[in-house]
């Protein structure tokens, strides 16, 4: 029934369906999708089934009416989180299995991005696949200036929510090398084995979800890739919300880089290091960097098991060459020179165990007082 509501409401006037069709949908012998992929009522002809594949895509592209009733009209109730000025809703689609989905409901107004530019934006990451990544499974995009991303629903709730507060499973150091790990695969596969070099700019704790296996995923990815450069500010003002993360550098550049997000990353291994966030109780954006680094470069420096920093959670109870290998991770990740910060493909590397932390300090060309 909410279903044939939505059709009679959201369609424009030409495709909204006939009493036929509405009283078989009623009465179950159409389901929801059939019920959309209706005839233009002057002209007779078909039109194509907006929950299928619109051109050569992995993407679907959905008709706004359908992600508005799947995220109960967009309610508060079904609300997940807000990025910026765009909110996040949690949604269930119609069919047999009832997928549920994530669905970021773009702020077009502040955009100002016409439809074909959207779409070509979109279809440019489509092909974004990675165990590391949410899954981008579908848009919206209409000539009523609504644009929408649908992705895959996590479940498991963010890195912040588990780190820092109330509720949250407490992680033992096995579990964040493994998230820091997986972070890293993602990104280096948006870096630099996607076919596009995607810029991410929101790596932070609460990007980070996880599955009902704990796997890390990458959430609010290719947002600053969708828009054109023209738009870019609206991107970086929102990142801007957030500055803890966000590389010193930018306030005298405006630059674009994926030294943005290696910095950003050095400072998620700083937050699973010592169980702090990276703004609240320090004066400046980057003060809780500024004051770690010092630190970070004596323990090296002193021997690997001096590790006075480490969260209070964890008991001691850390694999002190691994500490070593992301303590020299953090350090080379939010080196303020930009040129000298790796490439995600170095710094997995260290995570992954194929350095000693000797050879990692050489590796990564670290000054270690």
């Amino acid at each position: 029934m909410i279903y044939c509501a939505a059709a009679s409401v959201y369609l424009p006037a030409k495709r909204r369906p006939r009493m036929k069709k509405i009283v078989e949908a009623l009465e179950g012998k159409m389901s929801p999708s059939e019920l959309w992929a209706v005839e233009d009522v002057e002209s007779g002809s078909r039109k194509p089934n907006e929950l299928e594949l619109q051109r050569p895509s992995l993407l679907q592209k959905f008709h706004f009416g359908i992600l508005a009733t799947a995220a109960g009209d967009f309610s508060r109730d079904h609300l997940l989180r807000q990025h910026g000025s765009c909110p996040v809703y949690k949604g269930e689609l119609p069919g047999s299995d009832q997928r549920k989905v994530a669905i970021k409901k773009l702020d077009y107004m502040s955009f100002k991005q016409n439809k074909e530019e959207f779409e070509k934006e979109i279809m440019a990451i489509s092909n974004v696949n990675h165990r590391n990544i949410v899954n981008l499974i579908g848009y919206c995009s209409d000539e009523e200036d609504n644009r929408l991303l649908v992705f895959e629903f996590v479940a498991n709730n963010s890195l912040k929510f588990h780190l820092h507060e109330n509720g949250g499973s407490t992680i033992d150091w096995t579990r964040r090398m493994e998230i820091a790990k997986g972070a890293a695969r993602g990104l280096k596969y948006m870096h630099e084995d996607s076919g596009h070099k995607i810029l991410h700019l929101y790596v932070k704790s609460d990007n980070i979800l996880f599955d009902d296996k704990f796997i890390p995923k990458l959430a609010e990815f290719g947002s600053a890739k969708i828009f054109p450069d023209s738009l870019t500010h609206f991107s970086i003002k929102e990142i801007m919300q957030n500055s803890g993360y966000m590389a010193p550098e930018y306030q005298s550049t405006s630059k674009l880089t994926d030294k943005l997000d290696i910095y950003s990353f050095g400072v998620i291994l700083l937050e699973l290091i010592t169980g702090k966030q990276p703004f609240g109780h320090f004066s400046g954006p980057n003060d809780m960097v500024n004051r770690a680094k010092g630190l970070l470069s004596k323990s090296l420096s002193e021997g690997k098991d001096k590790f006075d920093f480490v969260d209070n959670k964890l008991q001691k109870k850390y694999n002190t060459e691994q500490m070593g290998r992301m303590v020299a991770c953090v350090l080379a990740c939010v080196d303020d020179n930009p040129e000298r910060r790796p490439r995600m493909s170095k710094i997995l590397d260290v995570l992954e165990g194929n350095k000693s932390l000797e050879e990692t300090i050489l590796f990564l060309n670290l000054n270690i007082r």
